[in-house]
């Protein structure tokens, strides 16, 4: 994906968000969650740039972050932002529930719901049924 490609994208996401706000929409959700574009972008075992949209979890984590960013610059913070996240993606190669903690992490303070599934459809072989159970900290506030 260009870059000039992803700018574009991140565009159409913040005028889809305005749309559905002058529609009445009391939030939107991003999905970034089971393969879908936005998450092949955090999936290590998808993401093989070596640019700045590559690499390093903060490098993986720019796109959304720049989508989410740009909808609260032109819907305004009192309109909600969801996004929705694979907690761990399910198959070797992918990332682990520690690594999704650490995306949700990045998110903390710049959406107002972090909503947490798991399993990718692009990784091998991968689906919700080959997730694990786990046990998760709760957080304190």
């Amino acid at each position: 994906m260009p870059e000039e490609v992803i700018e574009e994208t991140i565009e159409a996401y913040a005028d889809a968000a305005a749309f559905a706000k002058f529609c009445g929409f009391g939030l939107v959700t991003i999905h970034a969650g089971h393969g879908w574009l936005l998450s092949q972008f955090l999936d290590p075992g998808v993401n093989d740039r070596d640019d700045r949209w590559g690499g390093s979890l903060e490098n993986r984590c720019r796109f959304l972050l720049a989508i989410v960013d740009r909808i609260k610059e032109k819907c305004g913070s009192g309109f909600p932002v969801d996004v929705r996240i694979s907690g761990a993606t399910g198959y070797e190669g992918g990332y682990g529930i520690d690594e999704g903690v650490k995306i949700a992490m990045q998110l903390d303070g710049k959406v107002d719901l972090i909503h947490v599934s798991a399993a990718s459809t692009s990784g091998p072989r991968s689906s919700p049924s080959r997730i694990r159970a786990c046990s998760c900290p709760t957080a304190s506030t």
